[in-house]
């Protein structure tokens, strides 16, 4: 028995919304399942497209074997926008264990999917959790951020404004969350609420791979960029209070690079655990706003004292982290979460095997990799994976000129300071994955092709390996004949009182007294 429930904002626009999805009656199936084996909640409508939650108790593939591997996926586009390039910005979240993963992903076709990495929720720590509460609830809130035409051209784009320059975010997490963090796993995150509809923080206290282990890495996420803005150039100071850690840097925010954080040696898990409480800081400096043509923009100054943000905020603060320290947003305003479950409805799933690839041919059931990536020869070139620019060619005068040859010369000093950042930060930038997709039989033939060429390869190597373990064998068993004919010899009539009875049957000594 899954319970689902779904909960879209209505208040503005419709395309904002969360999905619950409570797993109960098969959560005994769920824990217990095998590597490979998938789980799907119910359909949900966010923005008139269908949406669906996908789920790999232990894991997709043999590397992350496991890991519950939990995934968004369009199952369908609107009829008002078929064929659409969608830009979602999207949560996943598990309410029992406070794994939580925020992306900005671009989906553009049916049956894409995206989710976060490998132990950001372990299979054992799904178990003890159901333990007490038997049931196991994964959670996405969705923002459609923008949406294009199969000729990248922009129909719509969340309403979100801006006019400050200046952010001073602080998050104090919570008991529960701080408890969890002193007993993180490699690769776990943990996020705070949002901030200003634009923000929040990503920890990793225990680092996100084997090079960051030990190590807690703090991130600032990008969440969303206001209309006709294609990037933000910030300078970033981030900080954990109780250990007056700090890190300075300038980043490029855009929906291609999401987040900036420190590097390993900047704070220790050992020492993150020594403190009773555990407050971050961030603040952020808008050095200069990009249009959608790459060309600079200013913020508007005329704020106004009853201005609201027009983008929905997703419903998440309060159950995801200790709520930031300022009047919290009013989402989904007008319903009760009460009268909300009411519209719930109830569906049971049976598991399907990822293998079976008739069932679903846009799977294949290897997550994001393709195993041809893993080896030198590739067999074929791979889709940028930018998203669309809007507008015609930039109009260049000279005036604009100078100040783009004055911005690639601040740009050039910023060199070293970010590739500090992309040599610590190269996979969690995009720590997400989403599923290998094989569409038609030609690419399913191909990837086989391809497996099969490097299966025959590991086998060579292995037979190799075999003759090279017999060759030692044999190479032992000639040292070991010749040691006993040494033996023999020593312990001859001639050589028996150099030799003393007690050591005879060891080797070494005899050696050492011939």
């Amino acid at each position: 028995f899954f319970f689902t429930c779904t909960i879209i904002s209505y208040s503005m626009t419709q395309y904002t919304g969360c999905h619950i999805w409570t797993i109960q009656k098969k959560l005994r199936q769920f824990i217990s399942a095998a590597n490979g084996v998938k789980f799907e909640s119910a359909t949900f409508p966010i923005g008139d497209f269908s949406w669906q939650i996908v789920a790999y108790p232990n894991g997709n593939r043999l590397e992350n074997l496991g890991s519950c591997m939990v995934y968004l996926k369009l199952i369908n586009y609107a009829p008002e926008y078929p064929e659409a390039i969608v830009i979602a910005g999207f949560r996943l979240h598990c309410e029992e264990t406070c794994s939580c993963s925020t992306f900005i992903e671009r989906y553009s076709r049916i049956h894409d999917s995206k989710g976060w990495a490998s132990n950001n929720l372990l299979l054992s720590d799904a178990n003890k959790e159901s333990i007490a509460t038997r049931k196991l609830t994964l959670r996405v809130d969705v923002r459609i951020l923008a949406l294009f035409n199969r000729y990248e051209r922009l129909m719509y784009e969340a309403p979100l404004r801006m006019y400050k320059q200046m952010f001073n975010l602080r998050w104090a997490v919570s008991d529960e969350i701080m408890t969890r963090m002193e007993y993180a796993n490699v690769g776990k995150w943990f996020e705070s609420g949002m901030y200003g509809n634009m923000w929040c923080f990503k920890v990793a206290p225990n680092g996100y791979n084997a090079e960051s282990e030990g190590c807690c890495l703090v991130f600032l996420q990008l969440c969303a960029l206001p209309p006709n803005i294609s990037r933000l150039k910030c300078k970033v100071k981030l900080s954990h209070v109780e250990s007056d850690t700090k890190w300075t840097i300038k980043k490029v925010f855009s929906y291609d690079a999401k987040n900036t954080g420190w590097t390993n040696d900047r704070l220790s898990f050992e020492e993150l655990r020594k403190y009773e409480t555990m407050t971050f800081g961030a603040k952020i400096e808008i050095l200069s706003v990009y249009d959608s043509r790459g060309e600079k923009a200013q913020l508007r100054s005329e704020a106004s004292n009853n201005f609201k943000y027009t983008a929905q905020k997703t419903y998440d603060d309060g159950s995801l982290s200790a709520a930031p320290r300022h009047k919290p947003s009013k989402s989904f305003a007008g319903l009760s979460i009460k009268s909300l479950r009411q519209r719930s409805t109830s569906t049971s799933v049976t598991p399907t095997p990822s293998s079976n690839l008739n069932a679903n041919p846009a799977y294949g059931g290897y997550g994001s990799h393709n195993y041809q990536l893993y080896f030198n020869n590739g067999y074929k070139q791979q889709k940028t994976s930018g998203f669309p620019r809007l507008g015609a060619p930039i109009n260049t005068n000279d005036h604009d000129k100078k100040e783009r040859e004055t911005d690639d010369d601040e740009e050039k000093e910023e060199e070293d300071e970010e590739d500090v950042e992309e040599k610590y930060m190269s996979r969690a930038e995009e720590e997400e994955e989403s599923e290998l997709e094989l569409d038609t039989l030609d690419e399913m033939k191909d990837q086989y092709k391809f497996l099969k060429k490097e299966y025959l390869k590991l086998v060579k190597i292995v037979h190799s390996l075999k003759d090279k373990s017999q060759i030692n064998d044999q190479l032992t068993a000639k040292l070991k004949r010749d040691i006993t004919h040494l033996r023999n010899g020593a312990t001859s009539p001639k050589n028996a009182a150099v030799i003393s009875g007690k050591n005879d049957g060891d080797i070494l000594d005899l050696l050492g007294q011939l």
